[in-house]
């Protein structure tokens, strides 16, 4: 067939004139899946919570019976299993003021030498403890005659075990 003849035939421009078939893009089609993947993710997972607060409410509103024919009492724990903690006591001090590094270790030795123990607190120096009241009351008139002048002061010692 001729170029002439094939333009002047009808079947042939009928044939050129219809665009080829044409198939659906790849990417289009993935496209569509993962919408319709995801709309069907959130559907079913909107229908568990709806199931799932639906049966929430349910339950809160449901009455449970309640046996109240014998009265609940705490039983005391045995007395195998009951350790008793002694309360910390405080232990009572003599405060003096702080008088710097040098001159507080030499003030310590001096009080150890008088017969007193004494150690370093923060910004100040703790003579003692004492067991009891007389004998801080004697300490601090001795410490007075000598100079020193000092204050009653308390601190709780919490033993760890």
């Amino acid at each position: 067939m001729s170029l002439v003849q094939y333009a002047t035939d009808s079947q042939g421009l009928a044939l050129a004139a219809e665009p080829p078939q044409a198939r659906p893009d790849l990417a289009e089609r993935n496209k569509k899946r993962v919408v319709v993947s995801f709309g069907g993710t959130v559907v079913f997972g909107l229908a568990l919570a709806g199931w799932y607060v639906g049966d929430r409410i349910y339950a809160a509103d449901a009455t449970h019976p309640v046996n109240v024919s014998a009265p609940m009492t705490a039983a005391p724990p045995p007395a195998a299993f009951v350790i008793r903690v002694p309360a910390p006591q405080a232990e009572l001090y003599l405060e003096t003021a702080s008088l710097g590094d040098k001159q507080d270790l030499r003030f310590l030795k001096q009080l150890g030498n008088k017969g007193y123990a004494a150690k370093i607190d923060h910004s100040s120096i703790l003579i003692g403890p004492f067991t009891d009241h007389e004998s801080l009351d004697r300490a601090s008139r001795k410490l007075a005659a000598a100079g020193i002048l000092a204050e009653e002061s308390s601190r709780l010692e919490v033993n760890a075990r």
